[in-house]
């Protein structure tokens, strides 16, 4: 049941890595993309992550799992507001030109 449940939640995780993924080679605006690129990737890992520690059970090894989620939930969108606001402050351009691709 436990190992079924893991599967589970692993599945759900490539399901959100995908969606986001696909999502962010369908638009062409950058601000689109670094928006989607950070909350369908944290809630992937987050999946993922929780599936291993579902898999896992309770060990040493869930423990350090769930300090990597800690940081990643943590750095993600502070990595993610960074970047956007250093292209938001150098002027980038929200979409690429039609002759760009």
């Amino acid at each position: 049941m436990q190992e079924m449940l893991s599967y589970l939640i692993f599945a759900a995780g490539f399901i959100f890595l995908a969606i986001g993924t696909y999502g962010m080679w369908k638009n062409n605006d950058f601000f689109i993309n670094i928006t989607l690129s950070s909350f369908f990737d944290t809630i992937g890992f987050l999946c993922l992550g929780l599936g291993l520690m579902v898999y896992l059970g309770f060990q040493a090894a869930s423990l350090k799992v769930l300090t990597v989620l800690f940081l990643f939930l943590f750095l993600n969108p502070l990595v993610t507001h960074t970047l956007a606001r250093s292209a938001n402050l150098l002027k980038t351009p929200a979409k690429e030109a039609a002759n760009d691709k």
